[in-house]
């Protein structure tokens, strides 16, 4: 099976959105038959084509059929990195509102060398572990 279909078959059923954006750390891209490369930075995933930003800030957008076969294993392993980064996200803002982490805000410490410091935690916790400690 063609990777394309694969990709499409992977997106649909995850129930993406028609495009995927990121941005994500520029990296050397090959032709299928392994004759040119460039730098570039992955933008997007649409309908079979991939965007890629040069250096000199140029979009460049052509389709998967023209990258090397380790290049559409990346995009396709990124697709599914992404994939589990909005899935995390998605979970994280269903729990923002919950009692527990609001009942925690600006009430949590971490230990940094022999001190404790403030600690807000960029996303709220999906499990929490509560231990008290007292001595008479």
């Amino acid at each position: 099976m063609r990777i394309g279909k694969r990709l499409g078959a992977l997106l649909a059923t995850a129930g993406v959105s028609s495009a995927l954006t990121l941005a994500a750390d520029a990296r050397t891209w090959k032709s299928a038959d392994g004759s040119k490369s460039f730098e570039g930075e992955f933008v997007e995933f649409k309908d079979g084509q991939v965007t890629v930003k040069r250096a000199n800030g140029r979009r460049m957008t052509f389709p998967e059929a023209v990258l090397s076969e380790g290049d559409r294993e990346w995009v396709k392993a990124e697709l599914v990195r992404i994939e589990k980064e909005a899935e995390r996200k998605a979970e994280a803002e269903k729990l923002a509102g919950a009692e527990i982490p609001s009942a925690l805000e600006g009430k949590l410490v971490k230990l940094s060398g022999k001190s404790f410091k403030k600690y807000e935690p960029a996303t709220p916790a999906k499990y929490y572990l509560l231990y008290f400690s007292a001595s008479w």
